[in-house]
This record gives structure tokens, C-alpha cells and sequence, in this order.
């Protein structure tokens, strides 16, 4: 929490911001995962923490409480990756993930934004470190492609590597910030199941993307479009 706990140090690089949240406390803050909004108890808390030891004797902390004056406030979430972080091995103990929180008093009111109805918010931070921002052009039916791009929000594809191994990769379809051109798309993209072939999805990086079928035992593999890592 801003002017509460120590501020993320240059260790530390952001990946995401959002502001103009609309919140009213009265007494104090608690800030905690989803799970204890079931069985909350201000009991719980020892001091200014509730936490809890797990069987490898770690000490996971699950809330913090904050003596706010009681008020309307627009709340403000920044969200930090640990420089490095490769989005896979974080943890209790070394966490790779964080986040800020801010306030802002005010009077009254204006408006308000809800993230659980927009598509304009991702505060997964570590889907936002190990995937990668990219462009897909699509070939067109004449170049053997598809007649049209997906149109759902998530895709399969496969690329096949120099040495004949393929590397399978999941796309999410960034819908907030569609191109002009229908046989292109914006998206995000990340590997699959083989993290060593993170390495692929490094700055500029250009494949051919490719659909995998199965006929009669055996595998087809269909070029549909180019994929371009940002």
C-alpha cells in the first residue's frame, strides 16, 4: 500500500495500471485474496497480518489490514514483475508478482468502472510476463490459409522448428484493439507445455503458425499465417 509499505525497488519493472476505482472504507482497509472474502473475521488478524504456516514451514500471508480513515477514496493498482521473471516459478517464499495499491480521498463520486464487465482489464501479471504482445497475418484462402481468421477469443496453432520439433503455442485475441485489416490480429501469445522454448518469443521474432490435424493416424500440418512477436 502506497505511504504504508516499502515501495518496489528497481528490481522490480511494472506491467500494468489502472486507476479511478471507486472505494468507501470505514475503519479500515483489508486487502486479501478471494478466498477469505468467505470466511472473513477481523479476529483472524494478528497485528496488521493473517497468515498462516504451511507444511514445508513457510510462512504465507494471506491479508493486511491498513488504519485508513474512513471516506470515499479512488483506488489506484499498479502491478510489478520481478526483473527476470520468467513467469513460471514463482512463489510464496520468492514471489516473482506484486502489487501497489494508492488512494486519493474524495468528496463525492463520479461515475464508476467495473472490471468484472469490461475487457479493457487484465490483472494477471503473470500472464503478462511470460506471454508476448504479437501481430498475426492470416494467409488468405488462395495462399492455402483459412477463408477467415478465428473468431474466438482464444487459438490453437503449432510452429515447426529447423530441427522438425514443434513447438505448440497458445494465442489470445486482444478484441480491445482490433487492426483495420479483418486478415490481421493483435494479440498475445505464449508456449506451451515446453517452457525451453520460451526463448522463441523474443523481440521480433517471425514464424510461420500452422494448424495440426489428424486423419486415419496420422498428422497434417496446415500453414495459416505469420506470427510476429512485438
Amino acid at each position: 500500500m502506497s505511504g504504508y509499505d516499502e515501495p518496489f525497488n528497481d528490481e522490480w519493472e511494472q506491467k500494468l495500471e489502472y486507476d479511478g476505482f471507486n472505494i468507501e472504507i470505514k475503519d479500515t482497509l483489508c486487502i486479501s485474496d478471494t478466498g477469505m472474502f468467505y470466511t472473513f473475521d477481523a479476529n483472524d488478524f494478528s497485528g496488521y497480518e493473517n497468515s498462516y504456516q504451511d507444511m514445508d514451514g513457510d510462512i504465507t500471508y494471506k491479508s493486511f489490514k491498513y488504519d485508513v480513515p474512513s471516506g470515499k477514496y479512488l483506488l489506484s493498482i499498479k502491478g510489478y514483475a520481478r526483473k527476470g521473471a520468467s513467469g513460471h516459478s514463482s512463489s510464496c517464499e520468492n514471489p516473482d508478482y506484486g502489487f501497489l495499491f494508492s488512494l486519493v480521498k474524495v468528496n463525492a463520486f463520479d461515475g464508476f468502472k467495473n472490471p468484472r464487465e469490461s475487457e479493457l482489464y487484465e490483472f494477471n501479471i503473470g500472464w503478462l510476463t511470460y506471454s508476448k504482445e504479437a501481430v498475426i497475418y492470416w494467409f488468405s484462402e488462395e495462399e492455402g490459409g483459412k477463408k477467415e481468421p478465428p473468431k474466438k477469443d482464444e487459438y490453437y496453432c503449432v510452429i515447426e522448428l529447423e530441427d522438425g520439433s514443434i513447438c505448440k503455442l497458445y494465442v489470445q485475441f486482444d478484441r480491445r484493439n482490433p487492426t483495420q485489416d479483418r486478415m490481421t490480429d493483435n494479440c498475445r501469445v505464449m508456449v506451451l507445455y515446453n517452457y525451453s522454448f520460451d526463448y522463441l518469443l523474443s523481440s521480433n521474432a517471425e514464424y510461420i503458425i500452422c494448424e495440426e490435424s489428424y486423419k486415419r493416424g496420422k498428422t497434417t500440418i496446415r500453414k495459416v499465417g505469420r506470427i510476429v512477436i512485438k
